[in-house]
């Protein structure tokens, strides 16, 4: 628990380090908002009532994977190239809790995030967002992001040999929101068809549900939330044995990064 907390601090002054680049994600995320829901304005939505708090959380959902894809799986394949890996595994600390430590610095970020994009809307569109279950909210959340956590990881480690992985990032960041719940479900048949079959959709379902109040699937929520626990379990299980494998197989080559 100790090398957590100590990743986690690590983390933290990591994302710290960089305040331009905070500073402009507060500077920009109303301006592509303001864009992004504009424009579908102009095809002849309407923006009132339910279909803008869907545009909020359609919004926060595809900022939760643009942020876990590169902030944090190019971030690991970044710290792999620049040796941070080769010193944090010098140095004793094993990959797993490496990423864990991180992941929890990067879900603070997350939060922050949230809080600029509904004072965006607020500032923007002069909608007050509601969140009508906030403890449900809260654990879609911390699902969706433990989810997104375990899957860049085990992304980062599956990429690493590549040299233009971050071509593969850019492609992923389109492909996963498409098949993972970014879309309500009221949208087409076809997207409910996803949102009802695909596991990774149901942290983010349960996310816009918890929100707006509305159930979008028609499944009682207590089977949403065990249905979304049972996977995100799943993952962070799979990123375990996976990290764990990959953690003995470069020790014992003497190869202390993630080649």
């Amino acid at each position: 628990m100790y090398d957590v907390l100590n990743e986690v601090e690590r983390g933290l002054r990591s994302l710290l380090s960089r305040p331009a680049s905070l500073v402009m994600g507060m500077i920009s995320a109303p301006l592509w908002l303001a864009f992004f829901v504009l424009s579908l304005e102009g095809y002849g939505l309407s923006l009132g009532g339910l279909t803008i708090q869907l545009l909020i959380w359609i919004s926060y959902s595809f900022s939760l994977y643009s942020t876990w894809l590169w902030e944090f799986g190019q971030g690991m394949l970044d710290e792999h190239q620049d040796g941070v890996l080769e010193y944090v595994m010098g140095s004793g600390s094993s990959l797993f809790r490496h990423v864990m430590g991180s992941g929890l610095a990067l879900l603070i970020y997350t939060v922050l995030d949230l809080a600029v994009i509904l004072a965006s809307f607020a500032a923007v569109f002069r909608v007050e967002p509601t969140i009508m279950d906030p403890a449900a909210f809260f654990i879609s959340v911390v699902m969706a992001s433990l989810s997104l956590l375990s899957l860049a990881s085990i992304y980062a480690i599956m990429v690493a040999g590549l040299r233009s992985s971050w071509v593969v990032t850019d492609v992923l960041q389109f492909i996963l929101p498409a098949v993972g719940g970014l879309l309500p479900s009221e949208f087409s048949p076809a997207i409910r068809l996803i949102n009802e079959y695909s596991p990774l959709a149901y942290p983010f379902v349960l996310m816009r549900e918890s929100a707006t109040g509305v159930n979008e699937l028609g499944i009682p929520i207590q089977l949403q939330l065990a249905y979304s626990l049972i996977f995100t379990a799943i993952m962070l299980g799979a990123a375990w044995l996976i990290l764990g494998k990959a953690d003995e197989r470069l020790r014992r080559t003497g190869s202390l990064g993630l080649r």
